[in-house]
């Protein structure tokens, strides 16, 4: 082969070398929530300063990233996506949600009532900023929108912290349920953690009048001895408050006469059966406990009453758990 003819097969091997670079420089991540942190961001076209600047972003505003290259971030903007600089960006736990079907008319203000300001295509992802009625807050084209939340799903549900001793921690609220405890004191094994947020769901899912359900204590980050219980020490065990007849978020008793033997009883027989491998529950309403324990050949209190006949095999009545019952998984 000819000097000459080397050259140029230098030449194109280094531009394909170059393109095939190019190709692959830009990397796609995992949705990922992103603040702005100026007052006043370009969005360009592009990942470079030379691009033609398609719209400009706020501080305080959230964005949906959705692949990274070269110091910049792009972004769902309005009905495109853009470049922003990582630079003048940060990561955040915002939810984001994806739209659903092929487009969806993005308006001033939540309510059909409202001008239309753009559309918004299928698969495109926005930070949610506030639900109101059934319509989610986005920053869309760099100021507060509105879009029908009926049309959109949530494509990544946020990791929930785990810690050293492989536990999770349950949000604090969620669908069909909320927590009536410290953060602190709400970590589990996941098993426990998932099986509470699943049946919750399904519970409100099949009884949307019948109230949500209120979970207490867990155990601790890393285990170990909690105040006020002997349990509760290795993320296998958890408190639930009483089911109300009026379906209110309120604490009750087994001897008030809010309190629905009905609806713990369809809760515990047919919910927590169903989503867990359960060891035993601790309860004092003798239409659901099967077992009474003994003390030094004594019974007390709630638990010298006899079983009713709709007991429940794995319901031991227990001193104290007549204001919400301990649930223990396998």
């Amino acid at each position: 082969m000819s000097q000459s003819n080397r050259t140029k097969l230098y030449q194109w091997c280094s531009l394909l070398l170059c393109l095939v670079g190019n190709m692959f420089s830009s990397s796609a991540i995992a949705s990922q929530t992103v603040r702005i942190e100026v007052d006043r961001l370009n969005v360009r076209a592009a990942p470079n300063t030379q691009a033609s600047v398609i719209g400009t972003v706020s501080v305080g505003q959230v964005y949906v990233s959705i692949a990274s290259q070269s110091g910049w971030r792009r972004i769902w903007f309005d009905s495109r996506t853009g470049w922003v600089s990582s630079r003048y960006v940060s990561r955040t736990s915002k939810k984001s949600k994806k739209v659903k079907v092929g487009s969806l008319n993005v308006r001033s203000g939540p309510g059909t009532h409202y001008r239309t300001i753009g559309q918004t295509s299928n698969n495109a992802e926005w930070a949610i900023a506030e639900t109101r009625g059934g319509w989610d807050k986005i920053y869309f084209g760099g100021s507060h929108r509105w879009i029908y939340g009926k049309f959109l799903n949530n494509p990544n549900p946020p990791r929930a912290p785990k810690s050293n001793a492989g536990f999770i921690q349950l949000p604090a609220k969620g669908k069909g349920f909320y927590s009536t405890k410290p953060a602190n004191r709400s970590w589990g094994l996941p098993r426990l953690v998932y099986g509470l947020q699943k049946s919750s769901l399904a519970w409100h899912r099949d009884h949307p009048n019948w109230g949500k359900i209120g979970i207490g204590d867990l155990s601790l980050k890393q285990g170990g001895r909690m105040s006020g219980h002997v349990s509760h020490q290795r993320g296998e065990d958890v408190d639930i408050r009483l089911i109300r007849k009026d379906g209110a978020a309120k604490g009750t008793t087994i001897y008030q006469k809010h309190y629905s033997s009905k609806r713990n009883l369809e809760y515990i027989k047919t919910y927590l059966k169903k989503y867990f491998e359960v060891d035993l529950i601790f309860f004092n309403d003798n239409k659901v406990f099967s077992m009474l324990p003994s003390h030094n050949g004594k019974r007390y209190g709630d638990c010298r009453k006899k079983p009713g006949t709709t007991g429940v095999a794995y319901v031991m009545c227990w001193p104290n758990h007549h204001d919400h019952f301990h649930l223990r998984i396998k």
